[in-house]
């Protein structure tokens, strides 16, 4: 199901995403840093909630409906409500056992064939690596997924694979998903 590695950036991402987004849905866009997606989503029509963590400076995007500024996991969104969500690396150095909850809770939260766009990392098992950030020497998780296992996963959950690709970048393989919910 993953075509093999290209040079497919988040802007073709969104390209492939967009059409399958529910009409007039609300789209949440976790982490939006410079808010680049939000304004795409906007522009398409979509009302967007940006949502980033609480150690963050708040987001100042006029292309936003609303900011959030809370742990994923401490959001009550009601069940059903949401069209599309771009989780891009949100999922990124979770624990397998966490990423699966997250993305339980994404299923949770999208409306019936909304749909969510997220990557992970593909390889075998985990380690830990020490990087410089803004505020000194860093420990990261790194967390790595067969497609096998991915497909699993998101079958285990209610979704369907509408979009698979894989994209070598910095010498890594990341393997990307456009996922639909299934009721």
């Amino acid at each position: 199901m993953y075509s093999p590695p290209t040079q497919l950036y988040f802007e073709q991402a969104l390209k492939l995403m967009i059409p399958h987004i529910p009409k007039m849905s609300l789209v949440l866009d976790i982490s939006p840093k410079q808010g680049i997606y939000s304004r795409e989503f906007s522009r398409c029509g979509f009302e967007v909630i940006a949502v980033q963590p609480p150690t963050e400076p708040l987001l100042d995007n006029p292309f936003v409906k609303e900011v959030v500024q809370k742990e994923v996991e401490d959001i009550l969104f009601p069940y059903s409500s949401i069209g599309g969500i771009w989780a891009r690396q949100s999922l990124n150095g979770l624990p397998k056992d966490h990423c699966k909850r997250r993305l339980s809770l994404f299923y949770d939260w999208l409306e019936k064939n909304g749909v969510l766009y997220f990557s992970l990392l593909e390889g075998e098992g985990f380690k830990w690596i020490t990087e410089q950030s803004v505020t000194g020497l860093e420990r990261k998780l790194v967390v790595y997924y067969s497609p096998q296992e991915l497909d699993d996963i998101l079958y285990d959950i209610g979704y369907e694979a509408i979009e698979a690709w894989r994209e070598n970048k910095q010498d890594r393989n990341w393997l990307h998903v456009i996922a639909r919910k299934n009721e």
